[in-house]
This record gives structure tokens, C-alpha cells and sequence, in this order.
């Protein structure tokens, strides 16, 4: 009988509680709930019934809380379908809650004007708040405005709405708080994703800060998300409208998925702000964009960081941002988009990053980067892209010599970096440091793939007793590809200042083409090589091709030069079909040269370099086509000797520019005036096909390529960074490639192959043929008229009639169809030239040769009464012969005491698979290590 009657009172007790729910809509202030405070203790005390609750909150209402409690909401049953609104009702200004008395004085827990405990499904709109003037104390003060907290590990605050509010009054710490921590504030850890803040969203606000904390709406995670994978997840802080920030610094995001930070807005009315608007961390999947950041003065000295995104993890978008109109002058160091972060991929693009000023003229330490990346690694497959986005009108001030400034800086471990569309231009940097547009100063070669390409960079002037200033700085990758950027209107004015156009400095293979660089200016640098248009120091292995150079920098130093490319002979390097156009005046002991390559050998120079257009004005002893940092060659000719087979269908012309005489200049070749540049270039189908040019224009011979009717169809590529159709000039006879001949054993004539190549074609009959003379031993010489093969091969019989140590030289004459006629010498530098057949009264001054020589066959011994006494006496006369069979040198003494070491073996003529050399001894003998 009791269990019956427990019973009963149990469904009865039930039913009045389903009854006591609040469901409907109600005003406030009405006869129901008088304030906002009793609405709360209705909610807490009986839940959310069917369908939900609404509060419509009158225009103009103001209600001051008594307590901290006040705004305390605990229910948790609220659902999509029993939501609970707090809205603002009818015509005027919105309602506004006042602050009661705190009694905390920190985050755990934090006094708030409203705190949801758990609740979900939480709408405030419309609706404002306000600290309270009285609470002058940090006990008494509001630490934020809104508390977002946890019920529980299993039960965080999902579903909730702030918009259209006004948040007003220095709170202490957040004007909006998510945060790992029950209302009592202990801190809990979610074990499921019920107990996660997540689908939250704070749109449309307005929060303004009077004083000088930085009122941020933290939303902050499970810290073990990582692990856990439990991030509070789809949070969003912005809206169609966004929100606007006062004074304040504005949103922090940790150990948060899917977060969307955009179409807010950051400035000020009249104070200053002291931390980072946009700072997200140790999250997953980042999407930040839109977002309006400037018209404000930075209050604090050290480093500025405007939007912050550290160790994130997965997709990273940061986008479409403005920011502008800052001043800095307080600060040294300045990042306007720092990306440190470990995500999978990582896109910065579309933003504006406009007239900041970073220091001031008595700044003396400090760096400044646009866009940042940092130097977390990241994991396979990871990439960043940085493309679209824009910076001008950015003044900076950090007067050390070790200041970088890095616009655009990708210091970065990972699989791909992509730079692309950007536009850099008309900024001003005060520095003796390292200032560079693009410093693609990656810290390891695990960077497999770098691009950059398609960057506008321009108007850059940098005021500093010295320095570097670059357009583009390279170092580290595996492969990098730089390519269709436009570096312009670079100057600075310091007396030890240098600048490159393009610097290489490093990595394992780089290719550089479709490139134009001009107007590169270091007006008061002394100094051998100033300004350097291509600056190669490092690296393995360079192409570099199709580019447009042109220089013409003066400067008041007392000794200043310049050059259109600079490499070291480290690398090894291959120049084709580039313009390098260097019309700089030089000052003093400086030199005015085309192509600065240091070193005297050449073994790291491709003999693959050719058909580029080098210029340096007219030749003199300051005006170098090239120069090895020792000797230089004045005229095209004494070059293409130094470096042959190398550049023998390279050429000299100052290319007929648009306009080079008024800033910005026009690098576009004037279609109507005859250049040798039209149709002067070779195919480049490797390292990568290079098929169209800067603009995208297709090169020949592929589809769409431009041409000059009255001169079609072209011959080949353009030389440059256009292709274009013009009036082409044939001013260079063909060009004559072959494998010079070694010296040999045989009495009989030798046969020579060539390819012999030419734009308007080269005879292969008649008296035009080409002719090989040649001579022995210094006499006279004799001729030999090629015999044509097929394509654009010829073949040269001669060198009968000799005998052994005689020495044979020979040069080859050929011309092509053009009408003049041009004749050239291979090697080049012969005078006297004159067609049909082609000839030359004076031979070059550099002729290919060889001897003839005896030749050696079967076994020697070495030793004691042998063929040779010791094995460095029988390599020595190896070396001046021709091995005609395979041949054994048996090493017949146990010890080998009066060498001269090392014994080097050169390329033995002779030597092949079948007539081998062979170094042994005989089988009775056991060889002693020589002491």
C-alpha cells in the first residue's frame, strides 16, 4: 500500500513540474516577470517547456543586476525545439543589463553579467550590456561580460546566439568568455563532444572598451584536444555584419575546430590598443576573413602582431582581411599576418595590408613582415599558398644591421610553398638590415617544392647608411621555381647599400625565367658590384632563362658597379635566352658588365648557355660583356672564345624598349624596329617546358604564338621575357656546334661532325658550304668543304698526310641564307670575312687542335727491369698516347718507393669499353704497402 501512494506522489509531483515549464512569450517588464533577473529564476527553478521560451525585452528598458547571480542561467533544457530568446522588442535604443556586484577576481570562475551553465540554445539579441561605474574595486569588477561555462565533462554550452548587443565598461578580463570551466569554477576537461562549447556564434555586436584592457572574446577548449580530439568545434565570431571592436583588441580562439573569424571590424575612438585583434592557437581547421583592422594607434613597445594564428593544425585560411592605418611608432617589431602554424594546408590571400608605420627614425632594433610564416614543421603533403594579396604605403623604421624585413616571409618547414599575384608596391623602410619584398628565407631544404611567381613588386625606397635590399631573397628547398614576377622601382640611398633584383643564395635546384627586373637605383652606394639585377651565391644547380634585365643605375659613390647577372662558380648554371641589358654608368674602379661570372673555371658553366642578348654599353675597359672577377671580355666575340661551344649563338643588341626614359619604365619591344631578339631564342623544353612567356602569351612553336605577318613564320622563340611578333634583324652568322677532336695515333684523315644552325638557314650545296681550314705544324693552310649529312648536321674530312707528333689546328667558316650574307668563325674572332665560299683573311686568334701521337697496346711491365722502372713514369707516358687495344701495366716489384704522388690518370685518348686499361700485378707477386 506505501509503494502505491509513492507512486502516486511521484507521477503527481511530475506532472505539476511538466506544468510549471515555461513555454510562450513574455514581455519585459510585465506583470509575469517584472525584470530580466526574475525570468532567470523562473528558468532555473522550472526549465524550458514545449516549443521555448521568448522574452521580448521593451526598447530603452535598463535593469541593474543586484548580484553576480543575477544573470546566472542553469538550466539545461533548452533544445532546438524549446529554444530560449532574450530579444529586444519594439522601437528605440536597446535594452541595456547593468552589472551587479562581483565578488571574484579571476577566470575560474570569472563574475559575469550573464553565465550559461551548460545551457544550449541560448539566443541575447539586441541586447546590451554594461559594467557598473560603481564596482571600482577588482573583487567588485566584472571579469567579462558574457560566461560561456561547462555543467559538466559530458555537458558544455552548445547553440548559442549573442548578436546585436552593445558591450560596454573595462572588464577585467573578456567582454565574451568560453572557457574549459564550471560555473564554480573548476576546470574540466569534455569526454565527449556533448561536454565541448561548440556552434556557437557571436555576430553583430558592438564592444567598446574604455580603458586599457584588452575585453577579448576568448573562446578557449579542452586542452587536451589534441590528443583527445574533443575541440570545441564550429564556432563563429563575426556574421553577415561582423562585429565591431572599440578599443580593444578583440578575439582570441584556442583548442578550437572549425572556428570562423570574419566581417569584423577593429579600431578605435580614441585610445589606444595593447594586444593582437586576431590571435588563434593550438586549433584545428582556422577559417579567418574579412575582417577590418586599422584606423588605430598600437599602445605598447616591443613586437605588434595583428592577427595571430599559432600551431594550428589541418586547413588554415586566412583571408580577404584589411589592414590599414596603424601606427606603430611605439613599437620595433611588426607582423601584420603571422602564421605559425602546423597546418596541412595553409592559405593567405586576398589581404590589404596598407599604411602602417612600424617605429621611428630613432628606432634602432626590430623587423617587420606582412605575412609571416613561421618555422613549426609541418606534416606530409603539407602546403602554403600566399597569393592575391596586397601592401603599399607601409613606412618602417629598425635602424640595425640585423633587422629583417620580410613583406612577404615564408620561414617555414614543409613539403610546398607557393607565392603567387601578390602585389607589393610604394613603400618606404628605414633600415641597415636585410629588407627584402619576398624573403623566401625557408630554414631547410625540407622545403621540396617553392614557387614564386606572378608577384608585382615595386616602388620600394629604403633610406640606411648600409644594408641589403632585394625584390625577391631565396634560400633552401629542394626545387624552386621563380618565375613571371615583375621586380621594379627599387632605391635606396645608403653609401654601402647593395641590391639584387632576383638573389639565389641557396637549395639544391633552381630554375628562374620569364622574369623582368628594371630600374633598380643605388644612388649613393660605392662599391664593385652594387646592383646586380640576378645575384646567384648559392645552390646546386641553376636554369636560368627568358628573362628581361635592364639596368641603368648611377650613383655618386666614388666607386660603383653593377651588374645584369652575378654567380659564383659554385653552382652550376645555365643561361638561355635572356636579356640582360646593362646601360648603368660606372664610377672609379667600378665596372658596368652584362654577366659577372666569378671564377676562371668554367667547369660549372653549361656549355648548353647560349642565345642570350648581353649589352653593356659600348665596349671599354669599364663596359664588360663579361667578367670572371680577375679578366673581362669587352666584345661579344672575345666571350663566346672564353666560353666555347657556350653562348656561340648569343648576340649583342640594346633591345628597342617602349620607354626606359620615364619611371615606371615600358619593358615591351617596339614591334617596328628590326631586333635580333625575334625569333634569336632556342626551345626550352627542360629542365621544365617553358610554353608561354610573362604575360602568358604562347611561346613558339606552340599554338596561339604571336607573329609579324610580313616576316611569318618565325624562326624560333623570342629572346626575353615577351614573345612577340616583330621585325626581326639577322645580324649573327649560324652557329657551329661540335666535339672538338683529341689527339690520336692515326695517320689517315679524320672526319669531323657539326650542327650547324641558323634562322634563315644554312647552304647545303654549292659554293655556300660550309668550310673547315686547318694546318699542320703552323704551316699553310688547307681547306676541307663540309659534306651536308641531313637536318642540320655537316660532316669534315681532313688531316691526311701527317706523321707522329705532328700538330694539327682548324677552325671552321659558315654562312647563312640571309640576304647580306652573314659569315662567321668557329672558333669566333676571325677577320677579313667574306662569302661564297666563307672565308677569312685573318684565322681566329683561339683555334681547336691536336697532335699526333703514338699509340700503346698489349701488357707492360712496371719494375725492375721493366718496361717502365715505376708506375708513375708508365702512367706519365700513358697520359701522351693513344691506347689503341686494352692494355695491362703488371706491376712486377713487391714495393713501389720512388713514386711522385698522386699518379693522375687523365682522359687518355684511346680509352673506351673495349680498349680498357688495366692496373695489376702478376699472380706470384704480393704487393707491401709503400711506407
Amino acid at each position: 500500500m506505501k509503494k502505491k501512494v509513492l507512486l502516486t506522489l511521484v507521477v503527481i509531483i511530475m506532472g505539476l513540474m511538466t506544468q510549471a515549464q515555461i513555454s510562450g512569450t513574455y514581455t519585459i517588464p510585465g506583470s509575469t516577470y517584472p525584470t530580466i533577473a526574475s525570468a532567470i529564476v523562473a528558468l532555473n527553478a522550472q526549465g524550458v517547456g514545449t516549443g521555448g521560451v521568448t522574452f521580448n525585452v521593451a526598447a530603452g528598458y535598463t535593469e541593474t543586476f543586484v548580484t553576480a547571480q543575477d544573470g546566472v542561467i542553469t538550466t539545461t533544457t533548452s533544445t532546438a525545439a524549446n529554444p530560449i530568446i532574450f530579444q529586444k522588442s519594439g522601437t528605440g535604443a536597446n535594452p541595456i543589463v547593468i552589472a551587479g556586484a562581483g565578488v571574484n577576481s579571476n577566470l575560474t570562475p570569472p563574475d559575469a553579467i550573464f553565465a550559461l551553465g551548460g545551457t544550449d540554445y541560448v539566443t541575447f539579441n539586441g541586447i546590451n550590456v554594461q559594467e557598473n561605474n560603481s564596482n571600482n574595486t577588482n573583487a567588485l569588477k566584472m571579469e567579462v561580460a558574457f560566461f560561456l561555462a561547462r555543467a559538466s565533462a559530458t555537458d558544455g554550452c552548445q547553440h548559442v546566439t549573442i548578436t546585436n548587443c552593445r558591450i560596454f565598461g573595462a572588464f577585467r578580463y573578456n567582454s565574451i568568455y568560453s572557457g574549459p570551466v564550471l560555473l564554480n569554477g573548476t576546470t574540466v576537461t569534455a569526454n565527449s563532444f556533448a561536454g565541448t562549447n561548440s556552434y556557437n556564434k557571436i555576430s553583430s555586436d558592438t564592444i567598446i572598451n574604455p580603458g586599457t584592457a584588452s575585453m577579448l572574446i576568448n573562446f578557449t577548449g579542452p586542452s587536451n584536444a589534441a590528443t583527445s580530439g574533443l575541440y570545441d568545434y564550429s564556432n563563429e565570431i563575426g556574421g553577415d555584419k561582423g562585429n565591431v571592436f572599440f578599443n580593444t583588441a578583440g578575439v582570441s580562439v584556442q583548442y578550437v575546430q572549425w572556428a570562423k573569424i570574419y566581417n569584423n571590424t577593429f579600431t578605435t575612438q580614441s585610445t589606444s590598443i595593447y594586444a593582437s585583434p586576431i590571435a588563434v592557437s593550438s586549433s584545428k581547421s582556422i577559417q579567418i576573413y574579412n575582417n577590418n583592422i586599422g584606423n588605430f594607434t598600437w599602445g605598447s613597445s616591443g613586437s605588434v602582431i595583428i592577427i595571430s594564428d599559432q600551431n594550428n593544425l589541418d586547413t588554415v585560411n586566412v583571408y580577404n582581411n584589411n589592414i590599414h592605418d596603424i601606427n606603430a611608432s611605439s613599437a620595433n617589431t611588426f607582423y601584420a599576418i603571422q602564421e605559425y602554424c602546423t597546418g596541412k594546408i595553409v592559405k593567405v590571400y586576398g589581404n590589404q595590408i596598407n599604411n602602417i608605420t612600424v617605429g621611428t627614425s630613432s628606432t634602432t632594433t626590430g623587423s617587420f613582415s606582412g605575412i609571416y610564416t613561421g618555422t613549426y614543421a609541418a606534416p606530409a603533403g603539407a602546403e602554403v599558398d600566399i597569393y592575391n594579396n596586397t601592401m603599399s604605403g607601409n613606412v618602417i623604421y629598425n635602424n640595425s644591421t640585423s633587422s629583417i624585413n620580410g613583406f612577404i616571409y615564408p620561414g617555414w618547414y614543409g613539403p610546398t610553398i607557393k607565392i603567387y599575384n601578390n602585389t607589393i608596391t610604394n613603400n618606404t623602410v628605414t633600415s641597415i638590415g636585410t629588407t627584402s619584398l619576398i624573403y623566401a628565407n625557408c630554414l631547410s631544404n625540407n622545403e621540396w617544392y617553392k614557387y614564386i611567381y606572378g608577384n608585382t613588386l615595386t616602388n620600394l625606397t629604403v633610406t640606411g647608411a648600409s644594408g641589403t635590399v632585394t625584390g625577391i631573397y631565396h634560400i633552401n628547398s629542394l626545387r624552386t621555381y621563380i618565375y613571371q614576377n615583375k621586380i621594379a622601382g627599387i632605391s635606396a640611398n645608403g653609401a654601402s647599400t647593395v641590391i639584387y633584383g632576383i638573389q639565389f643564395d641557396g637549395g639544391t635546384f633552381g630554375e628562374v625565367y620569364n622574369n623582368y627586373i628594371s630600374e633598380l637605383y643605388a644612388t649613393a652606394s660605392s662599391g664593385t658590384n652594387q646592383v646586380r639585377g640576378i645575384n646567384i651565391t648559392g645552390g646546386s644547380s641553376m636554369a636560368v632563362h627568358y628573362n628581361t634585365i635592364y639596368l641603368n643605375a648611377t650613383s655618386t659613390g666614388a666607386n660603383f658597379g653593377t651588374s645584369g647577372i652575378y654567380s659564383a662558380n659554385s653552382p652550376f648554371i645555365t643561361l638561355r635566352n635572356n636579356v640582360v641589358d646593362n646601360v648603368s654608368i660606372p664610377a672609379g674602379t667600378g665596372k658596368t658588365i652584362a654577366f659577372w661570372y666569378n671564377g676562371t673555371s668554367y667547369a660549372n658553366y653549361a656549355v648548353a648557355s647560349n642565345n642570350n642578348d648581353y649589352y653593356a654599353g659600348t665596349p671599354g675597359a669599364s663596359n664588360l660583356i663579361f667578367y670572371n672577377g680577375t679578366v673581362g671580355d669587352q666584345t661579344l666575340v672575345q666571350y663566346q672564345t672564353r666560353l666555347y661551344p657556350a653562348e656561340n649563338a648569343s648576340f649583342t643588341e640594346n633591345p628597342a624598349f617602349v620607354n626606359t626614359t620615364a619611371n615606371p619604365y615600358d619593358l615591351h619591344i617596339n614591334t617596328t624596329i628590326n631586333t635580333q631578339l625575334e625569333s634569336s631564342g632556342i626551345t626550352i623544353t627542360s629542365p621544365s617546358p617553358v610554353t608561354t612567356d610573362y604575360y602568358n602569351t604562347p611561346r613558339f612553336p606552340n599554338t596561339g604564338y604571336p607573329y609579324n605577318p610580313a616576316y611569318f613564320p618565325p624562326h624560333g622563340t623570342d629572346v626575353g621575357a615577351q614573345e612577340f611578333g616583330g621585325v626581326p634583324k639577322v645580324g649573327t652568322p649560324p652557329s657551329v656546334i661540335i666535339t672538338p677532336l683529341v689527339n690520336t695515333s692515326s695517320l689517315t684523315a679524320r672526319t669531323l661532325s657539326a650542327t650547324i644552325t641558323d634562322l634563315t638557314g644554312v647552304p647545303t650545296s654549292g659554293v655556300g658550304l660550309p668550310v673547315l681550314y686547318w694546318n699542320k705544324n703552323n704551316g699553310s693552310w688547307n681547306s676541307a668543304t663540309a659534306v651536308y649529312v641531313s637536318g642540320n648536321q655537316y660532316n669534315f674530312t681532313f688531316g691526311s698526310g701527317v706523321a707522329i707528333n705532328d700538330s694539327i689546328k682548324y677552325y671552321i667558316m659558315a654562312q647563312n641564307l640571309n640576304s647580306p650574307i652573314n659569315v662567321g668563325s668557329t672558333p669566333p674572332g676571325a677577320g677579313g670575312i667574306t662569302p661564297n665560299p666563307p672565308l677569312a683573311m685573318i684565322p681566329p686568334s683561339s683555334l681547336f687542335s691536336y697532335k699526333i701521337i703514338q699509340g700503346i697496346c698489349g701488357t707492360l711491365t712496371v719494375g725492375s727491369g721493366g718496361n717502365y722502372p715505376t708506375l708513375t713514369a708508365a702512367i706519365n707516358d700513358l697520359n701522351a698516347k693513344e691506347i689503341t687495344c686494352p692494355t695491362t701495366l703488371l706491376l712486377t716489384d713487391p714495393v713501389y718507393a720512388s713514386e711522385t704522388l698522386p699518379i693522375t690518370i687523365n682522359n687518355i685518348a684511346g680509352l673506351s669499353p673495349v680498349n680498357t686499361l688495366t692496373i695489376k700485378p702478376p699472380p706470384v707477386v704480393a704487393l707491401q704497402k709503400i711506407p
